[in-house]
């Protein structure tokens, strides 16, 4: 290979990596499809966790990891209005569980580590 036709693979190729780059970090439906994609993880750790296959540390700290990057991806998004808006299914397989005592501690937990700004703090009455 001449150093001419490597050159013109590797700029081909950086070219294809920016692109791909780009569409992942800014491109409405794959960012859509991400965001699918942490609410079936986050469904499957919180499910994990009730299920006892997971300890709390282990699950809220996770549960904490895809709220901060489901955050980052969701600020991606287009102003609602300019796109379809996310339809949000609901608690799906956590249907029933849903008022589980755990769950809450799981929640508070991992709002605790994301370092959330929008976690209520409750008074205990003493």
């Amino acid at each position: 290979m001449t150093k001419r036709r490597i050159a013109t693979i590797g700029t081909l190729a950086a070219m294809v990596l920016a692109i791909a780059w780009s569409a992942w970090t800014w491109w409405p439906p794959i960012l859509r499809f991400r965001l699918r994609q942490i609410n079936q993880r986050t469904d499957r750790v919180m499910l994990e966790y009730l299920d006892g296959k997971r300890g709390l540390a282990s699950a809220a700290q996770a549960l904490a990891d895809l709220w901060k990057t489901g955050m980052s991806v969701g600020l991606r998004l287009p102003p609602v209005g300019q796109t379809a808006p996310l339809v949000d299914p609901g608690p799906g397989a956590l249907n029933e569980r849903v008022g589980d005592p755990r769950l809450k501690e799981l929640v508070d937990s991992a709002a605790h580590l994301s370092g959330a700004g929008w976690t209520m703090y409750r008074r205990d009455s003493t």
